[in-house]
């Protein structure tokens, strides 16, 4: 169908009036005989070339029009639009979590063949069938909803990517899979029918993913009953008693009868117990007791010789780091009050006359500036007694007398904070914008506030230390500590590095900190807070300043129950009906090209052609 954008320009088309017009206007000249020319006219009349001349010039006209025409044709911008039908592309959605390394048969060369084996079987068969100009995407689903392709008709090169696809040992977590794919949508906006290859071991049990899509979906069901029996949760108790420990774990056996299994109890490489458990079914609880010293390591405890259809699940680990410590540079003059405040097991603290050289402080977990100007580019959480970092949004106002007050804000630093009645004396006020936190006021201008920047946490004091009674109070070193607690959130230490494969985790640690291994472990930072998220069990170490550490990593309990689960939809719809685009072709080359086409042939016509002018 054809269109134009600009229809005005049309009007444009009644130049032509005028231009006919004042053609032939100046066509119209009377010409009288006289007797001095009268025979030469008749002469004129009798030779072609009179006519030539007249038709030459009507076709000059002709062409005028013509090329008028194009160029007001190409100003309304015309357009040629057709429909075409889209056709819904295909999307396999494959469960690559834990469960799916369950071994399903054996084949005939003694080889396992695992559920993700049959699922990838599965998947070429049904890629196989389908048309070979069919777009196909496929997700792979655990934790995440990772893409092992782009949309692509190229079975090919999809056949051959689909046998690099390896299971984790995380979990299927819907809601996460569910929103990368619903975000792949928005982007990609065509319709596609999805495919979803699962043992059904998700863990809201398949129905936010079956109620994701708009689009049909259909599921593949793998796995056959298997019985599985595995460990989790294990944990140390009574570490501060240097007479007894008490290591607890749980195991899962989904056999229907008791299960006879040995278990060994390692701190590395060093076996610190084997026992024999009569495990019943069902999750069951159970301690090993211990003697010694036990202290800081990474502990695991395993089973030995059990032949089921999931080995990945026969070993639990569990990591025992040194108590967290929290490193402070105080800088400034001595102040008391501080060092009073900081005077626990946990914290680690230097002191410095001047800030260093080139804002070097990474080593640090937080500054406390007392009473010293404070350089531009600190990067790091930042205390602030008598000064202020330089920031347009805060700045200092007049002094103030009177009673400090607490402010009804909710905030975590206000926690069991009572300035009982404090007076303080000739202190500056605090001039900030309304995206700050006002922690405490006096006369209802603002002392003590606290904000967030680029994830580093700042508090500052602008009252006198030393000419109020803040100091003396009870509520000053915990206004300190719940600061400290608030940079660097203080978890128990084996639950602190001790998680579970997919899940990820929030931990604060300075700059130093690293991860050794490069592999299967994912590690975001912002500022001094880290994401930490791991895909396959097993122990990782880190370090950070001369200190080390591990990170034990673990299946998830859900993953150790591999009996399969079949997710069923109330209604399938297999087919899609294909969608329809609009395609708009411009059509103002065409014009404008054939203007100069005319306008080409005008000039020609005008001068004379050039090969009739080189003849004699």
């Amino acid at each position: 169908m054809l269109s134009f954008g600009i229809i005005v320009f049309f009007w444009l088309l009644l130049t032509v009036i005028p231009v006919i017009f004042f053609y032939f206007l100046r066509m119209r000249f009377k010409q009288q005989p006289i007797s001095s020319t009268y025979i030469w006219d008749k002469f004129k009349d009798l030779l072609s070339t009179g006519n030539k001349l007249r038709w030459r010039s009507i076709l000059l006209l002709v062409l005028q029009i013509l090329a008028l025409i194009c160029l007001i044709l190409a100003l309304t911008k015309p357009l040629y639009s057709k429909e075409t039908l889209i056709k819904p592309g295909i999307c396999f959605l494959i469960d690559v979590s834990a469960s799916m390394n369950a071994t399903d048969e054996i084949d005939n060369d003694q080889n396992n063949i695992t559920r993700l084996d049959k699922a990838k079987i599965l998947l070429k068969d049904e890629i196989n069938k389908l048309p070979s100009d069919t777009d196909i995407m496929i997700f792979l689903c655990a934790s995440y909803a990772e893409p092992l392709n782009e949309p692509t008709s190229n079975k090919t090169l999809l056949l051959n990517k689909i046998k690099s696809i390896k299971a984790t040992d995380d979990e299927f977590l819907e809601r996460e899979v569910s929103g990368k794919i619903s975000a792949w949508l928005k982007i990609i906006q065509q319709k596609y029918q999805f495919f979803i290859i699962t043992d059904g071991g998700m863990d809201l049990k398949g129905q936010k993913i079956t109620n994701l899509f708009n689009s049909p979906l259909t599921i593949l069901n793998v796995g056959k009953s298997r019985e599985n029996i595995g460990l989790n949760g294990l944990r140390l108790n009574n570490l501060n008693n240097e007479k007894s420990y008490q290591a607890q774990f749980y195991i899962q056996n989904n056999f229907d009868m008791n299960k006879k299994i040995k278990i060994i109890f390692k701190k590395e490489d060093n076996i610190l117990k084997q026992l024999d458990i009569n495990a019943k079914p069902g999750i069951t609880k159970h301690q090993i007791d211990l003697t010694g010293e036990i202290g800081i390591g990474a502990y695991s405890i395993e089973m030995i010789d059990n032949n089921d259809f999931l080995s990945s699940d026969d070993i639990c680990f569990l990591s025992v780091n040194p108590d967290p410590q929290v490193k402070i540079l105080v800088i400034g003059k001595e102040n008391p009050f501080i060092n009073a405040a900081l005077s626990y097991n946990n914290i680690l603290y230097s002191t410095s006359d001047n800030f260093p050289l080139n804002n070097n402080l990474e080593n640090w977990d937080i500054i406390i500036s007392n009473y010293i100007k404070i350089p531009k580019g600190i990067e790091n959480n930042l205390l602030c007694f008598g000064e202020i970092p330089e920031d347009p949004s805060i700045k200092f106002g007049k002094n103030v007398n009177g009673i400090l007050k607490k402010t009804d804000s909710n905030h975590v630093l206000l926690r069991y904070i009572d300035w009982e009645n404090i007076r303080v004396l000739d202190s500056p006020s605090l001039i900030v914008d309304s995206d700050k936190y006002v922690l405490s006021n006096i006369n209802n201008l603002p002392v003590i506030v606290a904000w967030e920047k680029d994830n580093y946490k700042y508090l500052v004091c602008s009252i006198d230390v030393f000419n109020s009674d803040i100091g003396l109070s009870g509520s000053f070193p915990i206004l300190l500590q719940n600061y400290i607690a608030w940079c660097v959130p203080q978890n128990d230490r084996q639950l602190k590095y001790t998680i579970n494969a997919g899940n990820t985790i929030i931990r604060y640690e300075s700059p130093q900190w690293k991860i050794k291994e490069k592999n299967n472990i994912d590690i975001k930072r912002q500022g001094n807070k880290i994401y930490i998220k791991a895909n396959k069990a097993g122990i990782y170490n880190w370090e950070k300043a001369g200190e080390t550490g591990t990170i034990s990593v673990n299946i998830p309990l859900n993953e150790i129950d591999i009996t399969p689960k079949i997710i069923s939809l109330k209604k399938q719809i297999i087919n899609l009906k294909p969608d329809s685009t609009k395609i708009n072709i411009p059509l103002k080359k065409i014009p404008l090209s054939l203007f100069l086409i005319l306008i080409i042939i005008e000039w020609f016509l005008w001068i004379g052609l050039p090969f009739k002018k080189g003849r004699k």
